[in-house]
């Protein structure tokens, strides 16, 4: 497997060489195994290793049509698209796989009923479908039937309890129709999965100081300062923080006197390397909270 710094070389070695069969190779090969698109150059490149050398590929001829097929549905090349799924039609004929590509076709040309029909058909077939009921979910959220998304996933998550990248898409669907508790839920379910993140406990944090309450704002406080023992100079959470410690401030308030100071520090010194002209409306915003706490 190529290395990423390989990339560019790649990249480059293609464009010097468009007909040289074993750079294009490579090229796709490498795109392949980091699951990255780059659709344009698939397109451009996979087109010619197919019409070019497609008995030289040996089987690999097949994932090379895969993933130019759904390269050609980034671009909206439906001609394309449909020219290599004729193709993987004819050699795997009963094959899901192929059938979900089908349906993700007819997603592209906006034909939702025909590709929720499929997706239905192959679940019949094979009711623990994943990757069916996934797109069945995309479906209704490409449509704005949120609600119906939202419904879909949950009954997906019933079976695939262990999905976080679901459990993500379904916290974002919650905040989409405002729904926090249920999308802090879905969150708190990343998170256990994936305690290293520190976007994830910001976005927790976020939620929580939107619900609004002084209980809710106090765990957001934790989340927001746990999110920066991760990632130090995450400067939304830093603001968080400084928001919630000020809004939460004891009486006696002696430490959080210290933490707002060292906020109000850390904050101006990360906008004075990186944005300088900032700092004046920064420190105009950080007193003014100073002003309303006193």
């Amino acid at each position: 497997m190529p290395k990423t710094s390989d990339f560019l070389q790649l990249k480059l070695s293609a464009e010097k060489y468009p007909k040289n069969y074993q750079t294009l190779r490579e090229l796709l090969r490498y795109l392949r195994e980091v699951k990255t698109r780059h659709s344009d150059l698939i397109v451009l490149h996979g087109k010619t290793l197919l019409e070019a050398y497609p008995s030289k590929l040996g089987d690999e001829v097949w994932a090379v049509r895969e993933q130019v097929f759904l390269a050609s549905l980034d671009l909206g090349n439906h001609t394309l698209a449909e020219d290599c799924l004729l193709l993987l039609r004819k050699q795997f004929s009963d094959s899901s796989r192929v059938k979900r590509l089908e349906g993700m076709l007819l997603e592209s040309q906006e034909r939702w009923d025909e590709a929720d029909e499929l997706y239905l058909c192959l679940l019949q077939e094979d009711p623990s479908d994943s990757l069916a009921q996934k797109r069945r979910v995309i479906i209704q959220k490409s449509q704005g039937n949120l609600p119906r998304a939202i419904e879909l996933l949950n009954n997906y998550l019933k079976d695939f309890v262990a999905d976080e990248s679901a459990w993500g898409e379904l916290a974002e669907l919650y905040l989409s129709v405002m729904m926090f508790k249920q999308a802090a839920y879905s969150y708190e379910e990343v998170i256990i999965a994936t305690p290293q993140n520190y976007y994830l406990y910001e976005r927790y944090a976020e939620i929580l100081y939107s619900t609004g309450g002084t209980d809710n704002i106090r765990v957001a406080r934790k989340y927001y300062a746990l999110a920066i023992e991760l990632n130090p100079d995450a400067i939304r959470c830093l603001w968080g923080l400084l928001l919630c410690v000020s809004l939460t401030r004891s009486t006696k308030g002696q430490k959080d006197n210290k933490l707002i100071e060292w906020l109000n520090q850390k904050i101006a010194a990360i906008y004075q390397s990186q944005n300088p002209s900032m700092l004046p409306l920064i420190n105009r915003t950080i007193q003014s909270l100073k002003t309303k706490n006193d």
